[in-house]
């Protein structure tokens, strides 16, 4: 018998793979002034209020400049990628003739055959009033936006390491701007120009934004407790309580809401990202408790320094 040791085994059989199976060639794209952009998330740390939290970088990258934007959110959904998106494209002047997206659930629902795919309502309406066409990159074809990926690692390198510290997500993103604003003296990693020359000659070539556009956020559904509260990714959120055992539409955008009731605004809070959290406003709660007013002992909503100073001295 031949006895074969395992190292030997694998040096063969990864030898014969690569005459078997051979590694994908691929082929190198040109694009015209204002033909495409890619965009895409990708997670990083970095330290906000003294605290290290995973953040959302969302990047959109014009293929033909190597213009790109970056912004960072708490999550990577859909009013994350819509505020990007406006963000990205607004500070371009214009929209590309089409963008490239992966398959990811703030967009799609289903992938079908080949390149169709089965976009969710949010997204669609979104990207219409943008005027933005989007084509769809094959699954586990990274290769295929390979541009803004490309990006999302240069930032990572050349912003994110070592890990930076700001006050709290307004500060990183201004940092961020700055940052892409000055990746325009940069040399364009193919052609050699910088990367604001080349900008400067497609920018005049992308489609102009809509007059109007659309708002950045997706709504929900919600009913409104006998608390006077609406939840919303189970935390919950006050309104006046004469709103009270009403149906009402949860307006949410990347960083806040805004709770409408028929016609009428009731209410407007920040976003909670995390668990069980409770959003009390105390003014939401005055008119009840002028009938209630035992209650404002323990109420909920008065409690832990939540009164404002324009009420202290009525609630002391």
């Amino acid at each position: 018998d031949l006895h074969v040791d395992e190292r030997t085994l694998r040096e063969y059989v990864a030898a014969r793979r690569c005459v078997l199976v051979p590694r994908e060639a691929f082929i190198r794209a040109a694009y015209a002034p204002g033909d495409q952009s890619q965009f895409d998330f990708s997670p990083m740390s970095v330290m906000l209020a003294g605290a290290l939290v995973v953040v959302q970088l969302f990047v959109v990258r014009l293929s033909y400049s190597g213009r790109f934007m970056a912004r960072a959110s708490m999550r990577c959904d859909q009013p994350s990628l819509f505020e990007g998106l406006l963000a990205g494209y607004a500070a371009f002047g214009g929209v590309t003739r089409t963008s490239i997206f992966d398959n990811a659930t703030t967009a799609v629902r289903r992938v079908l055959r080949g390149r169709h795919r089965d976009e969710n309502e949010a997204f669609t309406a979104f990207r219409g009033g943008l005027a933005l066409n989007v084509a769809f990159a094959a699954p586990a074809k990274g290769n295929e936006k390979g541009g803004v990926e490309g990006v999302h690692g240069y930032i990572e390198d050349n912003f994110f390491r070592p890990i930076p510290a700001f006050a709290n997500l307004d500060e990183l993103n201004a940092a961020l701007v700055a940052f892409c604003n000055a990746s325009l003296l940069r040399e364009h990693s193919t052609h050699h120009e910088t990367i604001g020359d080349r900008f400067t000659r497609e920018q005049p070539t992308l489609l102009p934004l809509p007059a109007v556009l659309p708002r950045p956020c997706v709504t929900r559904y919600a009913r409104v407790n006998k608390f006077a509260e609406a939840c919303f990714e189970r935390n919950w959120y006050s309104v006046p309580t004469r709103w009270a055992h009403r149906d009402a539409v949860i307006e949410v955008y990347e960083r806040r809401l805004r709770i409408v009731v028929g016609a009428d605004v009731v209410a407007e809070h920040r976003r909670g990202f995390g668990v069980g959290e409770r959003f009390l406003d105390p003014r939401h709660y005055v008119t009840l408790l002028a009938h209630k007013h035992r209650a404002a002992e323990s109420a909920l909503v008065l409690s832990d320094g939540r009164i404002p100073d324009v009420l202290r001295g009525l609630f002391e």
